[in-house]
């Protein structure tokens, strides 16, 4: 059964001995039972309302889409009302930000599987994996311990991901020379202050006069403040680390990494990020700009591709054939069971004859598409030297005997580049010293 977290559109606040509406979100179902800011609700159906904690406790109670009558005074006179109890539905906006998770986690797997003893890389990967869980990890509202972990969960990621994405900057690709274990320690205190004040106001620790909501609107807006601080120091760094880096790899990849932190932060801080720390409630197309920070992302994953850091079309080229021979088998496996006129009569022998059908034809649609792709869309006119290459590889490593393989590659170079003679010297373990070990279109001397 799927879980409904009951709204009414109005956000209620503690003051002194009163429960008052905050903000009524225009259109809402509370905007529309004419509920206004400032006024003070008594009772929901008949239950006192004491504090403004208690209102979605007493919501979940009943169904949704249901009247329920309120009684609010305003200006000092009881009024009743009813106000239909709408279903919480997320801003689309939020799918964007999944999108943005998996993205950063696509991208931190690869450069972790692929080069997981490469400097940085297990670094590189804690940096997506944290982006991952502050884009992807979201509340419920049912606030059972579940919901409790992954709110907690965010508000860690959402601190840890910029103090990794500075503290990966000051040591990318390179740790600097003034840089010290003492300077990392540095990097982290703020977030580790700033996580301690969410935990301290969470548990009753630290007592403010402000409701608990504006206090939660307050820290929000200092960790979005350290964010964007945060994300545009980084930037800097690898500004910094691009003019002092002698490489010409190398400051191409920081160009590209220092382009993506800005290009991606920047919209995102100036649509969203900043009139929210100025007190400004975001509306839905505010929320769209959390789309910006997949440049991040992108950019790194392109500066990898187009220099050649990791074969990163080979295992794209291997995805993209194992997704088509998937969705292939899918659809033999489907339209074979569609084929008959009653699918619930199928015995289970015919449903695991039925797999055990597309267990087998996997790997020869796998084959097929393989070549297919390669023939003409992966390397066309290239497919048929590739293809020799391939071969001529697999001979060479099946072959132990060593002046077999010499003649063997002899053949070869002769066939395919039109030459008469060829000559092999190796070298030798014990002399520092090369001899003649084959020579081919010709008898020794």
């Amino acid at each position: 059964m799927l879980f409904h977290l009951p709204d009414d559109g109005v956000t209620w606040v503690d003051r002194k001995d009163a429960v008052v509406a905050l903000f009524v979100e225009p259109g809402s179902t509370g905007d529309r039972a004419g509920l206004r800011a400032g006024d003070q609700l008594q009772q929901i159906r008949g239950v006192p309302v004491r504090k403004s904690t208690e209102v979605p406790a007493i919501l979940s109670r009943f169904p949704v889409w249901t009247d329920q009558p309120y009684s609010v005074k305003r200006d000092g006179v009881m009024v009743q009302t009813p106000v239909i109890i709408a279903e919480s539905i997320p801003d689309s906006a939020i799918y964007y930000q999944y999108a943005v998770g998996i993205i950063y986690l696509l991208t931190g797997l690869f450069v972790y599987y692929r080069r997981v003893n490469a400097p940085r890389a297990v670094h590189f990967f804690i940096l997506c994996l944290a982006s991952f869980i502050l884009s992807c990890f979201h509340y419920t509202g049912k606030l059972n311990p579940f919901d409790q972990m992954i709110y907690w969960g965010n508000v860690t990621a959402g601190l840890l991901a910029p103090t990794v994405f500075l503290h990966f900057c000051l040591v990318f690709p390179e740790r600097r020379k003034w840089y010290t274990a003492w300077h990392s320690v540095l990097i982290y205190i703020p977030a580790a202050l700033i996580l301690t004040l969410y935990a301290l106001t969470a548990r009753g620790m630290i007592l403010v006069a402000a409701p608990l909501i504006e206090v939660r609107w307050f820290l929000d807006r200092i960790w979005l403040l350290y964010l964007i601080c945060t994300y545009f120091l980084g930037a800097v760094a690898l500004f910094r680390q691009s003019q002092d880096a002698e490489d010409a790899l190398v400051r191409r990849q920081l160009k590209y990494l220092r382009y993506g932190a800005v290009l991606g932060i920047i919209p995102f801080a100036c649509i969203y990020a900043i009139p929210y720390v100025l007190g400004a409630a975001p509306a839905h197309y505010q929320k769209l700009a959390v789309v910006s920070l997949a440049l991040i992302p992108i950019t790194w994953a392109y500066a990898i591709l187009r220099y050649r850091l990791m074969d990163v079309d080979i295992i794209f080229q291997q995805g993209y054939v194992y997704t088509l021979a998937t969705l292939m088998v899918l659809g033999v496996f489907y339209g074979l069971i569609l084929s008959f006129t009653h699918v619930e009569d199928l015995s289970p022998a015919a449903i695991v004859g039925l797999i055990l059908f597309a267990t087998f034809i996997f790997q020869p649609i796998r084959d097929w598409l393989k070549e297919q792709l390669d023939r003409y869309v992966l390397y066309k006119d290239q497919y048929e030297h590739r293809r020799t290459l391939i071969q001529f590889a697999r001979e060479l490593s099946a072959e132990t005997n060593l002046e077999h393989m010499l003649q063997l590659v002899a053949e070869r170079f002769v066939q395919t580049l039109s030459i008469q003679h060829l000559g092999f010297f190796l070298n030798c373990d014990s002399e520092a010293e090369f001899h003649l070990a084959l020579v081919h279109g010709q008898k020794k001397d």
